[in-house]
């Protein structure tokens, strides 16, 4: 008897040794970054991802992030905090979503340490977020902004080094951080837009193309690859008063009156193409101008960044 009651103790500690005696949340968090090689003067905007893959609810969730961070880092020392800035998406879950984590419409959140889950401390420089329960497989997307000083080194000190801290009181903290570097000048994402024609007749048929392309950025030392960008889009204003959708190539689809299409990654000076085909319309006056703007953005670039474009195409007599 003492034997089986033995066996059967040892089976049990093993047991409790592999699967844990106690359930715990594990909350972790994932960070981006929207322009990996940002220039003095941009705003750029970090963007978490934080969710519970435990089978407990976590409680009093904080994420701790400081502006100032000094030794061992020394690598955000360069950025001001935007003010009022921080945003977040309650409902995001990436198996859902149909938009990334950088494209779901966000709620803007306070400063103040009220009731929303952001807070920025002056004092200590340091910005939080906060939830008193986390449920199970939720996820949230947490996003807030800051400027590159315009005297921030570019050269010599490129780094950005965003290490923050998740906690709860009943589950363990983890740590995580996103690299990314001043540059002196950013690369620019481009958008280029040519067609078959620059005279049509109405009834007649356009081609147009729209080649894309991403400036190549070289630090020595750094694996150039650190700069591919990810969910680049294109989209091409075009005008549908004068035009007619004939066809579109390249996975492209209309949406919210313009032609658009989404390249899932592209690496460091990388290129492509896509291509739509137009009927213009018939009884269009002679001498009217056709004029497509093209708009390109990804989530790892800002605004000053992405470099669209136009063409203009003039209808003549028949």
């Amino acid at each position: 008897m003492k034997k089986f009651i033995y066996i059967l103790f040892s089976f049990l500690n093993l047991w409790l040794f592999i699967f844990g005696c106690e359930d715990k949340p594990s909350v972790k968090f994932f960070v981006d970054i929207n322009s990996k090689a940002p220039q003095p003067g941009y705003t750029v905007q970090f963007i978490f991802v934080i969710w519970n893959e435990g089978r407990v609810t976590a409680k009093n969730v904080i994420l701790t992030d400081p502006m100032l961070q000094l030794e061992p880092y020394e690598h955000l020392s360069h950025v001001t905090y935007i003010k009022g800035s921080m945003s977040i998406n309650r409902e995001y879950h990436p198996n859902t979503s149909k938009e990334s984590y950088f494209f779901v419409p966000r709620q803007p959140l306070t400063d103040d340490n009220d009731s929303d889950e952001g807070t920025y401390d002056e004092n200590s420089n340091t910005v939080f977020f906060k939830m008193k329960e986390m449920e199970p497989n939720d996820y949230v997307v947490w996003a807030f902004m800051v400027k590159i000083n315009e005297d921030a080194p570019c050269a010599s000190n490129p780094y950005i080094q965003n290490v923050a801290t998740i906690t709860a009181d009943n589950g363990n903290p983890y740590e995580n951080d996103i690299i990314g570097h001043i540059v002196c000048e950013s690369p620019k994402l481009r958008a280029q837009k040519t067609a078959n024609l620059t005279e049509v007749r109405s009834g007649e048929y356009i081609d147009y193309t729209i080649e894309y392309s991403l400036d190549y950025l070289e630090i020595p030392g750094i694996d150039p690859s650190r700069f591919d960008i990810r969910r680049v889009r294109i989209f091409d204003n075009f005008p549908a008063e004068f035009l007619e959708i004939s066809s579109i190539d390249n996975g492209g689809e209309e949406k919210n009156g313009a032609i658009f299409w989404q390249v899932d990654s592209l690496k460091n000076g990388g290129s492509g193409s896509v291509k739509w085909r137009a009927k213009v319309k018939s009884q269009i006056p002679p001498a009217t101008s056709i004029v497509n703007n093209v708009e390109i953005t990804s989530q790892n670039t800002v605004q000053e960044q992405n470099m669209g474009s136009s063409f203009t195409i003039t209808v003549i007599s028949p």
